[in-house]
This record gives structure tokens, sequence and C-alpha cells, in this order.
């Protein structure tokens, strides 16, 4: 009987409310004493039995410092990661938040660069808001103020006057003129205005992409050869 009064009492304590951490931790304290005394007394509890009721105090002990810490707070402030402090000062001088941002597909379409290009690009780049969904960095989605479009794209070879304009790959200027793609290759290649990413390891592989006003140049000096 004394065994499951004790039991009774330890369960009531993993139940209720605790208030005060101190208090939990005596009365459990005194339970548990009392419960390990009726266990040395004669009892018609089982060996299976004494060692379920043991195990059940220690998973109580052990529990109780987490669920009194929950219980103020400080347990979620040490495993949630808090961020340090924000320059508000620098980050209201920057005028990006109403300006038109650009999604990766929105920036893949326009430069004729495949969407992992540009996520490669954009992925690191400062200004570039982002959320993300899951743990993998992969489930990322980016939007891009246009003034950090503006600078990737100058950074590739562009001018920013032509940011607005069509673009076109290799592929495209081949289908339009008719000749092999070595040979538009080398026409472009070395020409100012052309956007050029460099892939692989040591940048072997390199996509192009030709602004309209660039390609127009390229044609008119074909057309008047100096």
């Amino acid at each position: 009987m004394a065994i499951d009064q004790n039991l009774a009492q330890l369960r009531n304590i993993s139940q209720a409310k605790w208030s005060g951490t101190p208090e939990v931790l005596r009365q459990l304290a005194s339970y548990t004493r009392d419960l390990v005394k009726g266990l040395d007394q004669k009892s018609a509890c089982t060996v299976e039995q004494s060692l379920l009721l043991c195990f059940i105090a220690l998973a109580i002990w052990a529990l109780a410092p987490f669920y009194c810490l929950v219980r103020v707070g400080t347990c979620s402030s040490i495993l949630v990661p808090t961020r340090g402090a924000m320059a508000t000062a620098t980050l209201s001088v920057s005028r990006d938040h109403n300006q038109k941002h650009h999604r990766v597909r929105d920036l893949a379409d326009r430069l004729k660069f495949s969407g992992e290009s540009i996520r490669q690009l954009v992925k690191d780049e400062p200004g570039v808001v982002k959320i993300r969904r899951g743990r993998k960095a992969a489930h990322t989605s980016y939007s891009i103020p246009e003034s950090v479009a503006i600078r990737m794209y100058a950074r590739l070879g562009g001018q920013a006057s032509t940011f607005d304009e069509s673009h076109y790959r290799i592929a495209d200027v081949v289908t339009l003129w008719g000749f092999g793609r070595e040979t538009v290759r080398q026409l472009i290649k070395d020409e100012p205005g052309v956007l050029k990413f460099a892939l692989g390891p040591k940048g072997a592989h390199s996509t192009y992409s030709v602004p309209d006003s660039v390609l127009k140049r390229v044609h008119n000096r074909l057309l008047y050869p100096v």
C-alpha cells in the first residue's frame, strides 16, 4: 500500500503545474526516498514492478529540470539561435525594399541563362532576399532587387543600358544567321557588352548572352567590314 501511495504521489507531481523549481525538487526527493524505503520492506511487489517504479522515478527526476526551464522560457531561448544586432541605420538607407524584384526564373528567361546558373549567381550575392523552406539549401526561394540584378549584370560584362533589352544565346544567333556555332562564338566572345558566365571548376566552359543592341552592332560590322 505504501508503494502505491508513493507512486500515486509521484504521478500527481508529474501532472501538476509546477510554479517553483526548488519546492518541486524537494517534494520529489521526499517521495522518491519514501518509495525506495518501501521497496526495501517486504511487500507483494514483484521485481519487475520494482524496476518499473524505479524507472518512473528516475524519468521524473531527469525531466523535471527541463520542464521547469520550458515553463520559464529559458530552454527555448537556448535551443533557438538568435541573430546579432542588426545595423538598422545602415539598412534604412537602402532603397531595395521598394524596387522591382526579380525571381530566378525571370532572370533566366531574360538573360537566356539556365535557372541553375542564375541560382549560383544570386545565392551568395549581398542584397538578395532569401526564404528557406526546410533544412536543405536547395529549398530556397530568391528575390533579387533591380539594383542587385544590374550589379550582377555589369559584373558579367553587360552594360546597365542593355539590361532591359532582349538577349540571345549562341543557338538563337545560329538559327537567325545560319552560321555555325563556333563561328558565332568567335564573333561575339570578345565583343564589349556580351555577358559571359564561366562554368565548370576552372571556367573551361562558358555561356554567352548577347543583348539586342550588341547583336545589331556585330551584324552591321559584318555588313560594312572595315
